[in-house]
């Protein structure tokens, strides 16, 4: 049973990565085939929901800093001669620190330059060390 537990583990955290409950499954019964779905499904609300939700609401709780960032677009449309009209909302879902910057566009060049600077500001601001 514990070996079952460090497979599941080994499988869901460090090699695929957060799959579902199916893809789990399929991948662990290629390594052990003892492995039912219901042992699976039985890990899965074991060691996934109850780490991941508070209070069975579906509620998700980041764990820690820097752990999980949501990420918005806003448009600003009511000023003249702009040069940015896309801001970008970068929020650290545990602290609650959010960061603002403004982007050119929503495309993955935009993209990637807002979230940068949101993490240079967030790393600066806080003196933390992001992962």
């Amino acid at each position: 049973m514990e070996q079952k537990n460090k497979l599941l583990n080994k499988l869901y955290f460090d090699q695929a990565g957060f799959q579902s409950q199916q893809k789990l499954y399929k991948e662990a019964k290629t390594i052990d085939n003892t492995i039912t779905m219901n042992y699976v499904k039985e890990w899965f609300s074991n060691n996934i929901e109850k780490t991941r939700y508070y209070g069975g609401k579906k509620s998700f709780v980041a764990p820690n800093a820097n752990y999980e960032y949501q990420i918005d677009f806003f448009f600003f449309t009511d000023l003249e001669n702009q040069i940015y009209k896309i801001g970008m909302a970068c929020i650290d879902r545990f602290t609650k620190y959010a960061t603002v910057v403004p982007i050119r566009s929503k495309q993955s060049s935009g993209y990637l330059a807002g979230l940068k600077e949101c993490f240079n500001i967030y790393e600066k601001e806080t003196h933390l060390y992001i992962q």
